[in-house]
């Protein structure tokens, strides 16, 4: 096995640094409102392992309208702006962003939620080429550490 020169590294570390820099940036998404008050530099909240994020800022459905999910999943590399999925029962198909509006609505969660899953678990955000599968299995629901699309629980 050769060991790679410097130049040939500058790819990959280009494409790591950029989809490190996204799935920060969709993190402070969602951790920029988990706060209702401002921070302040003299007194920083105390940590508190049993509250990853408030109820209320998990439940707000209503933080992104379906034109502000499409504009924020413009901004990212990977092809969910682009991408059409059925979600009906006829199989319309449908953007992406007003498929995360609606489920966000019926289920009365912050679509930031989803956007950041869509990343932690299949990095949908950043990957310009995901698989059929990857698709698929987008926000990981059945999809335990080590598990193959042969062994994914389709229930």
């Amino acid at each position: 096995m050769s060991k790679p020169s410097p130049a040939g590294l500058a790819p990959r570390l280009s494409r790591a640094h950029r989809a490190l820099s996204v799935t920060l940036a969709t993190a402070s998404l969602l951790f920029g409102a988990l706060s209702a008050t401002p921070a302040s530099a003299a007194i920083a909240p105390s940590f508190n392992a049993r509250l990853v994020i408030a109820d209320d800022v998990f439940r707000a459905s209503g933080s992104m309208s379906a034109q502000d999910i499409q504009a924020f999943l413009e901004r990212h590399p990977g092809v969910l702006d682009v991408t059409l999925a059925a979600r009906r029962a006829d199989g319309t198909m449908q953007p992406v962003s007003l498929l995360i509006w609606e489920v966000a609505q019926e289920f009365n969660i912050n679509p930031k939620v989803l956007l950041v899953t869509l990343q932690k678990e299949q990095s949908l955000l950043t990957r310009t080429a995901p698989s059929q599968t990857t698709l698929d299995w987008a926000l990981g629901f059945g999809c335990y550490d080590g598990s193959t699309p042969e062994t994914r629980d389709p229930k």
